[in-house]
Formats: C-alpha cells, structure tokens, sequence
C-alpha cells in the first residue's frame, strides 16, 4: 500500500509565496501596471530576506513581525495608485498559521494591519471607498486561510506520533547552540550559585551562608558554607526551616543573627540565600531588611544566569536518566536474556556429554557464561541506579553495598554520616557513581574479604570513603578505564579524588569536598563539622 508523504510547513510555506507571485506578477505584467510589478518585486525581495532571517534560526515571532511590517508597508505605499499586491497580505497569516498556529495568525494580523493603515495615511491620506473595501477584503481572508492552516498544522502534529515535540526540542536546542557564545557566566549552576554568595558576603559580613534551590518536593543546598561548632545540625535545620518559609510566600525573615531572603527574577522565585550574620556585627533588624531588599535587586542579574543554568541542568539530568535506563532494558531483555538461554542449552549438553574431554569443557563454559551473566547483571544495576529516587545519598550507598554483597557475598560495611538536608542532585548522582565503581574494583578485583564504606555529608560538603583489605593498588590492571572515568566524574563535580594503599594492605579510595566559600584557615577540617553518626540496618553492615 503507498502511504503519500504530507507536505511540510516549510514545504507550504514557499510553495504560497511563489503561487502568489507568479499569478499577481502574471496579472500585472498583462495590465501593463509597472507600479504593481516593482512593489511585487520589493516582496518577493523581503520573502528572500525572510529565509535568510530562519536560516540565522531567529525568534519566530521576530520573523513574523518582520516580514510583516515589510510587506504591508509596501502595499500601503502603492494603494492609491494600484490595488494589484493587495493579495499578498494573505500570505502571511497562512505561513504564520502552519508555523505557530492561531497566535501566529493573530500577531501576522495586527502587525499588517496596523503598517498597512499607517504607511497608506503618511503616504497618500485618507482611503477611499474602493480602497477601504478591498484592504478589509484581503485582512478577512488572510483571517480564514490563517485558521486553515492551524487546522493543517494541527493534523499533521497528530499524525507525526510526536514529532512535533523532537521538532520545537530541536528549534530551541538550535537557539541554545548559537545564544552559547554570550553565555559568559556558563551554565553550572554549583559556579553561580557561590558568585551570588560571594556578592552576598560583600555586602553582608557573614559566619555561615547557604543557597537553597528547589529540587523535588522541597530546597536542597546548592553551594555555601555550613554552619560550625557542636550545634551545627540544629543550625542546618533552622536555616533549612528559614529557607522553606520564605520559599512559600517569599517574604525575607530576621531571627537574631539569622536571616533569609529570596533570589528572584522578573519571572519568579529561583532559590533562597540563608545565612547567619557576624556576632561582631549589630543585627539591627530594620537595617538589615533594608540590605536584604537591596540586594534582591542587585542580585537579580545573577539570579537570572541561575534560573537558566537550573533549567538546562534539569533538561540534561532527564535526557541523562531516560538513556540509562533505556540501555538498562536493553541489556536485562536483549544480552541478558540470550545468555541465560545458552546456558540453558550447555546444561541440556552435560547431561549427557559423548566424552570427558567434552564435559571438562562444557562445565568451563558453563561457568564462564555464569561469570558474564553475573556480569551483565551488575552493569544493568549500575545503570539503573538512581539516587532521585532514593531517601538520600547515604541510603543510596547503602542499597548499592547490599546488592554488592548479595551477587559477590562479600562483607560491605557502611557508615553513614548525613542530615535532612540534600546534596544537589548531578552531585550525588556522581558520587553515586564514583562509589559503586570503587566497590566494584574492591570485590572483582582486590580479592578483598572486607570491604567498609564511610559517607558524611555536611552540604555543600562531602566525604565518602571505601577501604577494602585486598591486594593494594598493584592488582589494579593497566588497561582499566575505571580509574580514569572515577577521575573524570570527581572533575566534573569539582571534588578531590585520592586512590592509595591502606597501611597494612588493602585500598582506600576517598572523594571529598569543601565549599570554596570556606574560611581555609580553620584548623581541622573536620572538628567543627560532625554531626550524629547512624550505623546502615544490620543487613548492610554485614561481619
């Protein structure tokens, strides 16, 4: 059966300007009306004009209006000497309509109608009778072909199977490739979220000072410094609970030497800065809502760079996540499955193997097919592991350790060290990541009958360690590219990676973080920052 292939709006598009031109060009040259032919030839130069402005991939409605204004304003200029271009003022709304439907024909509308009266009026002065009708003649009909065609667009949406989606997914990804050179503040969100701190601190002389942002069903820490001193986890939650309330009605608060207020753009709320200020500074509340208020302004250049590099953050993390776990699928239902199937058939030959030589080299098979099967397995696991859905970044190595331990049975012991407040989440995404391949390389090859694992999380800081009792750094093979790939994710997140033996024997692998925004000179980098241990459940932390 032939399936006809429908034509594409760009198709239709060009295929009007020219029907339009040739037959008004046509007309004209029979009437001998050399008016009609240089103003029909002015638009067939400003529809050139047109492609050439789609080609630079401009906003549509800047090439509506565009062409537009062009197009009316010639036909304007000409009315009182000839009425023959008048037909080309359809063709707008009907292109408008099969590239942005009923709110394109509307913007094609207003903007010829409003140049068309204006440009006649400056020109020759008032219409006349004839002039009027015929004008009104051809606005109302460019109105009926401009709704025809969203009806056009519309059913060719509905017949692509969602294609029109991969379409505007590809127009906007276009425009995000060429705006890419002026983004000069980048899009890492983790970079924009200190700038903003830092301009803060400039203004404010500040102990402690954090940058929520949403993520979920409530703020996690994007960047900052954490509270210090034995109370630093109630600190953490009074900012946590300061930034949450003035997340719900965007008011700034004051409590004693804390405060938060939100960073914001003209489009809304992206994220809230908490802090406490200097105990050596007068928190004077008054004055100090009067410098959050400023600040608000001041910030919104930054704030705006953020809201964008969340966005882009958000759209990259779900393309990331779908494709994991696309070759998840692929790999549990294709490979998977087809190696489970030949063993089967292996088993099916031991039963009754013709010579001992060949049942010594089925039961070698045999056993090699269950080593890669295993192996399979464990990748499908890798890639399906997302900590999005997990209650936190410590229960997510955990979940990792005992399935470990279930397909290896060996020992992991976990310890983790966290609060309620969340890590971002491409940040412990790859330390995830980072972790799993350091457990891995500790159960396939150290040849390590204990493996232990400590995660503290103090946002924006981090400090995860593996420690296994295997062979030591010389069992790790030269062509392994697990090293190498753990080193390029801690780059990514801007952490250190330290890879060495453990005195006595074994590994220790720690990936670790403190916020640049921290004051370098306090001693010990770990005395002013624990919080309550938790032991994993007793079927992670195994003996």
């Amino acid at each position: 059966m032939t399936r006809w292939l429908s034509p594409t709006p760009e198709a239709l598009s060009t295929s009007a300007r020219a029907f339009v031109l040739l037959t008004l060009g046509g007309l004209s040259l029979y009437e001998r009306d050399s008016t009609a032919v240089v103003a029909l030839l002015v638009i067939g130069a400003v529809w050139i004009l047109v492609h050439s402005a789609l080609a630079l991939r401009l906003p549509g409605a800047v090439v509506v209006a565009l062409e537009g204004a062009l197009v009316a304003g010639v036909c304007g200029a000409v009315v009182h000497d000839t009425l023959l271009p008048l037909p080309a003022l359809a063709v707008l709304p009907f292109v408008a309509g099969l590239h942005r439907g009923a709110r394109g024909v509307t913007e094609a509308l207003v903007v010829q109608s409003v140049v068309v009266v204006g440009v006649t009026l400056a020109v020759g002065g008032p219409f006349d009778a004839s002039e009027g009708v015929e004008l009104t003649t051809w606005v109302v009909l460019g109105l009926g072909v401009g709704m025809m065609a969203t009806f056009v667009r519309s059913d060719g949406d509905a017949d692509a199977e969602g294609e029109a989606p991969y379409r505007d997914a590809r127009h906007l990804i276009g425009q995000l490739l060429v705006l890419s050179d002026d983004l000069r503040g980048g899009l890492d969100p983790v970079a924009i979220g200190h700038r903003l701190l830092v301009r803060t601190r400039d203004v404010i002389p500040t102990t402690r000072l954090a940058l929520h942002v949403p993520a979920g069903d409530g703020l996690i820490v994007l960047a900052g410094k954490p509270a210090s001193g034995r109370a630093a986890a109630d600190r953490e939650e009074d900012a946590a609970a300061l930034a949450a309330a003035v997340w719900d009605d965007g008011v700034a608060r004051v409590q004693g030497f804390d405060f938060a207020f939100r960073v914001a753009t003209d489009k809304g709320m992206v994220g809230v800065i908490t802090g406490s200020v200097s105990e050596r500074v007068d928190p004077d509340p008054f004055e100090l809502h009067r410098t959050l208020r400023d600040l608000l302004g001041r910030l919104q250049p930054l704030a705006l760079q953020l809201d964008a590099a969340l966005l882009f953050a958000e759209v990259r993390d779900a393309a990331t996540l779908e494709e994991r776990r696309r070759l998840g699928r692929e790999m549990h239902d294709g490979v998977a499955q087809d190696i489970a199937s030949m063993g089967y058939m292996v088993d099916m030959m031991l039963e009754a193997p013709s010579s001992p030589e060949q049942q010594a080299d089925l039961e070698l098979l045999r056993a090699t097919m269950t080593r890669v099967l295993s192996e399979v397995r464990r990748s499908v696991q890798t890639l399906r592991a997302d900590v999005d859905t997990s209650p936190s970044l410590g229960a997510a190595i955990g979940d990792l350790a005992r399935n470990l331990t279930d397909v290896s049975g060996v020992p992991i012991r976990v310890r983790i060290e966290e609060g309620t407040t969340r890590l971002w989440p491409s940040v412990e995404a790859e330390l995830v990541r980072i972790t799993q391949e350091a457990l891995q390389n500790a159960v396939r090859h150290a040849r390590a009958d204990v493996v232990e694992v400590s995660c503290r999380v103090t946002p924006p800081g981090y400090d995860i360690t593996v420690r296994d009792d295997g062979l030591g750094i010389r069992s790790i093979r030269p062509d392994s590219h697990g090293l190498t790939i753990m080193r390029e994710r801690a780059a990514l997140i801007g952490a250190e990676l330290d890879i060495r033996d453990a005195p006595g024997g074994g590994t220790v692998v720690s990936v670790r973080h403190r916020s640049p925004t921290e004051d370098e000179t306090t001693g010990d980098p770990d005395a002013d920052h624990r919080v309550p241990a938790r032991t994993a459940p007793a079927d992670t932390a195994r003996d």
